[in-house]
């Protein structure tokens, strides 16, 4: 799976599955069995992605796979973004077929590249480069139904199984709150699905992020200023299909909707 030919294959087989969008019957290939060769199909997925890279989305590992993948978290990258303003809506695809899921997130904007380095950076250089945080939405999503079950090598070689992120409105004073206080209710076609808080993400969003700007840095990637990063579900995933409504309420910090529709082909 290591030879740049499975490499190329893999990567190929999803990028060109997500620009048509078209479902794919089974993993296009053998399973990256480590972070190497997941994040090196994930490298040449990007390379094949039409679109500029918008920032990365971070998810943790679940424990039933760190020995085989020993790192807490992984990430991927964002490519589909869409603002929407406090009460406001959002449409977002779905590929018939494969696997859709909404998050309510909250999302970090970079204010300062964090480039490559030997030295890991610390939670507060990294906080210091955070210009904003936002409530948000990511949108998990493969053409792939069964990409999460299959682990961290299938779900980092698609793109790290984002499909895109919703941006909504930006939480003012967010230094000087308490991650406790900011909460999350997830609603689905009108039926609760989950609530939570930034605290319940491991950690909180700032240790994501810092994660991030490490786990790059040992790709030899720059976490860019203006990149987008999506901290971690924070009331569940929740999965969903075109015609699914979702409504994500974030309290005092706004909310929005996201309506699902079917995923067309990239012209």
């Amino acid at each position: 799976m290591s030879e740049p030919s499975a490499v190329t294959a893999i990567a190929l087989a999803f990028a060109n599955a997500r620009a048509e969008a078209r479902a794919l019957p089974s993993f296009p290939g053998t399973v990256p069995d480590s972070f190497e060769a997941a994040y090196a199909v994930q490298k040449a997925a990007m390379g094949a992605h039409p679109a500029n890279l918008r920032g990365w989305k971070v998810a943790m590992v679940r424990p039933d796979w760190r020995t085989a993948f020993p790192e807490e978290r992984l990430v991927g990258p964002v490519y589909h973004v869409i603002d929407v303003p406090d009460g406001g809506t959002a449409t977002m695809p779905a590929i018939n077929g494969g696997y859709t899921a909404a998050e309510a997130e909250f999302v970090a904007v970079m204010a300062q590249d964090l480039p490559p380095r030997e030295k890991p950076y610390e939670a507060a250089e990294v906080a210091a480069a955070i210009s904003a945080l936002h409530i948000g939405a990511e949108i998990a999503g493969s053409p792939l139904v069964n990409l999460n079950d299959l682990g961290p090598g299938s779900i980092i070689s698609d793109f790290g199984c984002n499909a895109g992120v919703v941006l909504g409105p930006e939480v003012l004073g967010w230094q000087s709150r308490p991650w406790e206080g900011l909460t999350a209710k997830s609603t689905v076609n009108g039926a609760a699905v989950g609530e939570g808080a930034a605290a319940g993400v491991p950690g909180t969003p700032l240790a994501a992020v810092v994660f991030l700007a490490n786990r790059l840095s040992r790709l030899g990637i720059t976490l860019r200023a203006g990149d987008l990063v999506s901290t971690g579900m924070v009331t569940g995933i929740h999965k969903v299909a075109a015609g699914d409504r979702a409504v994500i309420d974030f309290g005092d910090c706004g909310q929005f909707t996201i309506d699902f529709v079917t995923a067309k082909p990239i012209d």
